[in-house]
Order: structure tokens, then sequence, then C-alpha cells
């Protein structure tokens, strides 16, 4: 009986030894590909080339992380619908997203060919962001919004349901209406329009606002309008971390009304906003990909993460937002996309009937 007793201990103390189904991989020599469907500049390429070198380090098997700007002839749409119909299944391409792609596929863009079920999240990061103005106009203080109204102003933007409602839909709440150009292919561009004089009105979300903008403030070449803010437990919106000095959009509302913010407007405006910001930035692989590759990539992740240095980098570049990966990736990701009918009806006959008339000159 020894025997039998002693080999079935054995065999169950190599079994518990043994690498588990789906044990994180080893990349060898391999290339990884972060594609950023957008032109070079902009938020989400900035977010995606901090993390790249970061991730190439902590990786095992030292492979190589390379940042392949892919915006597309259609569009970032054009290149997220390429990135789902080809085969990733061996994990080595990701793609790097925003709100600029959720907004369409939540909202039941036509164009949309991509299905975000068929994604794995390895990386979530919220973000925010500024609408700043060209010191010309002579807003120095938040009720100087007021002077805006009426002005002749140009905004570049990249699409009419991508990232660029949810300023947009702030400035059309205070009765401020550039007159938007579509079809950029990233943020990116709204940047260097306003450096060259193109434009007088930009918006940037956290990472391009830190790095780019924030230099023309402190040299006295642009003004920070507004943050958009963040939304806390109880749906009240509170100043964003990242901008303790710059008022948040409900501030400057009830400045420029002389009374708080309400009303559906006001409601599907905070949906919006949750919807593209609290996981405003996803570096995704597809489903297809093994449990191990995806482990990998959570561990590499959780690794940059503890990295003793991360934080204060981390906090100057994307800033002081909470970075999610594994389970907390995966659930940032769901709440993202869920967006219910009845609103996004609403938010459809809010832009068609009334936003996108006057932003495009069409309606007084």
């Amino acid at each position: 009986m020894k025997g039998p007793i002693f080999f079935r201990a054995a065999l169950a103390l190599l079994l518990a030894l043994a690498p588990a189904p789906g044990w994180a991989q080893t990349f060898g020599n391999e290339e990884i590909t972060v594609i950023v469907p957008f032109s070079e500049g902009g938020g989400t390429d900035r977010w995606a080339r901090f993390y790249a070198p970061l991730l190439a380090g902590h990786l095992t098997g030292g492979p190589e992380v390379e940042v392949e700007n892919e915006p597309g002839q259609g569009g970032p749409l054009q290149a997220a619908n390429e990135f789902a119909a080809r085969d990733h299944s061996d994990g080595l391409t990701l793609l790097s997203v925003s709100a600029s792609l959720q907004f369409p596929f939540l909202l039941g863009d036509m164009r949309v060919k991509y299905d975000y079920k068929d994604w794995e999240a390895l990386l979530v990061s919220p973000s925010g962001g500024v609408v700043y103005v060209s010191p010309d106009l002579k807003v120095s203080d938040p009720p100087g919004v007021r002077r805006l109204r009426g002005l002749d102003m140009r905004y570049i933007a990249q699409s009419s349901i991508g990232i660029d409602i949810v300023p947009l839909l702030a400035l059309e709440m205070l009765d401020i209406r550039p007159e938007v150009e579509f079809g950029a292919d990233g943020r990116g561009r709204g940047f260097k329009a306003f450096e060259n004089e193109e434009v007088e009105i930009d918006f940037q979300t956290t990472p391009a606002y830190l790095r780019n903008v924030k230099p023309l403030v402190e040299e006295g070449d642009a003004v920070p309008l507004f943050s958009l803010g963040v939304l806390d437990h109880a749906g009240g919106l509170r100043r964003d971390p990242s901008f303790p000095d710059i008022p948040h959009f409900g501030e400057v509302y009830r400045l420029a009304h002389g009374r708080e913010p309400s009303g559906e407007k006001w409601e599907i405006w905070k949906t919006l906003l949750a919807a593209g910001f609290s996981a405003q930035k996803m570096l995704l692989v597809q489903k297809t990909a093994t449990t191990g590759t995806v482990r990998a990539y959570e561990e590499g992740f959780k690794a940059i993460m503890s990295s003793p240095e991360f934080e204060n980098y981390w906090r100057g570049t994307l800033g002081v937002y909470p970075q999610h990966t594994g389970a907390a990736a995966r659930r940032m990701k769901d709440m993202a996309i869920a967006v219910d009918p009845a609103t996004r009806k609403r938010i459809g006959l809010w832009l068609v009937n009334d936003a996108l008339p006057r932003w495009t000159g069409g309606a007084e």
C-alpha cells in the first residue's frame, strides 16, 4: 500500500509545482507592435509612447515594443476595422484606443465593423482634458467665457461622434459655438493648428495637454478655459486632480449662467463624460490570444506599476489617475461601453437635430 500512496503523493506534488494551463509565456526576441490609429502628437499617441518602452523592459524575454501610427485613409475607424478583421491571435499586435473609437461604437455608427466584446483590455487609463483658448480672445478669468459668445472661431475635430463631442457639447451649453471642421486624424492636428495660430480654441486630453499645452500656458501663449472635471461616486462633478487650479466645466457653467447646471442635457453630458473618460485610453488584444499571453502582459503592467519610480513619472506624464490592469481593466472596459439604448437615442437627437447644424454653420 505504501507504494501507491507514495506515488499518488509524488504525482500530486509534481502537479502542484507544474505550470498551470495559461501560465504566462516568455516572448523571447519577439517584436510587439502597438497600433495607434491616430496621428502623432495627440493624447493617445503620448500615452502609448509612454508605456511602450516600460512594457519592453518588464516583459519576460526582452521583446521589442514598437508604436506605429496608422490613422488610415478612412481615419481611426478604418484602422480599428482593419485590426478587427485581421488575425492577431499570436498576441503580438495590440491596439491603443480612446473615446474617439468608443463613441462611434456606442452610438451605432454604421461604419463601425469592430466589437469591443472581441477584445481583451490589458491596460485601462482614465483621463481628463482641458479646453483652452488664445490670449488674443482676452479671456483672463472664468467669468470671461461670456465674451466668447457669438465670436467667429474655428475648432478642429476628428469626428462628429468622437471624443470631441464632450468638449463641444460643454461649449454648446455655455452658448459658445465655434465653427467645427471635422476630419482630423487625431487631436494632435488641433494642437498644431492652435500653435500655428490657425484656430483660437482647442481641446486636448491630459497627456497631450501636460506635454504640449502647459508650456504654452506658462509662456502666456494659451489660456485654460476649463477642465472637463471628474465624476465622484455620487455623480457630482469635481475638479480634475491633474488640474486642481483650473475650474471644471460645472463651475464655469455656474459663472456663465448664474445657476447650477441641471436638466436632461446636463445628465447626458455627464453620461458621455463617464463613458468616454473613465476608461478613456485602453490597450487591447484580440480575445483569440492565449491566456498565457494575456497573463504575461498583465504581469508586465503590474511590474511597471509597482516599480518605485513609476508614480512620479506617471503623474507628470499621464496625470493623477489610477491605472488599471487585469480584472480591474476588464471591468472598466465593460463599464465604458455600457450605455442604455434610451440614452443613446437622446444623445443622437441632441447631436443631429440641435448641435451639429450649428457647429457646421447649418443653423443660426
